[in-house]
Formats: structure tokens, sequence, C-alpha cells
């Protein structure tokens, strides 16, 4: 899931004009971070916490994004997917 939300970013940044060196620095490199500060704040609070030029970016890929994942992604996602390897002992990346 994490892999798809850094493919569609890219895709998304790139269709909209950005290079795709910015794009990749964006989509992949912030993970981290985006993902600390959801670990710490939770993800309700993030916006809170984040700079105001990375919020409103928030609202608009939002307005993008969510319609997407809902029409295009979740419906090729079988119920045999969601939550398959939760019950793996390993952590190992492929």
């Amino acid at each position: 899931m994490v892999r798809a939300g850094v493919e569609l970013a890219f895709e998304a940044m790139t269709a909209s004009g950005i290079i795709d060196e910015s794009a990749y620095y964006e989509s992949l490199h912030e993970l981290p971070l985006i993902a600390n500060t959801i670990a710490r704040k939770r993800l309700y609070e993030m916006n809170v916490v984040i700079s105001d030029t990375a919020e409103y970016g928030n609202y608009l890929f939002a307005n993008v994004a969510t319609p997407l994942l809902r029409e295009k992604f979740m419906p090729s996602v079988g119920t045999d997917v969601i939550g398959k390897g939760l019950g793996e002992t390993s952590n190992q990346v492929d």
C-alpha cells in the first residue's frame, strides 16, 4: 500500500509538470518524515504540525487522490489481498 501511494504521488506530480527528480524526492525521501509525524502526532493532528504550504498541498492532493483511490485503485484490490501478510512473523522486505 505504501509503494502504491509513493507511485501514485510520483505519477501525479510528474503529470502536473514537476520534474522527475523533484517528484522522486518529494514522493519517496519525504516518506520517513511523514511516517514519523503520523506516528507521533496521529493522522488527524498532522495538518496542525506541518507547514501551511504542505497543508494546502495536502488539501489539493486529497481532492485528486481520494477519487482516484476510491474509483480506480480499490475496486481492483480483492478482499483476499487486504490484510494479507499480517500473520507473518518475519518483517523482511521482499
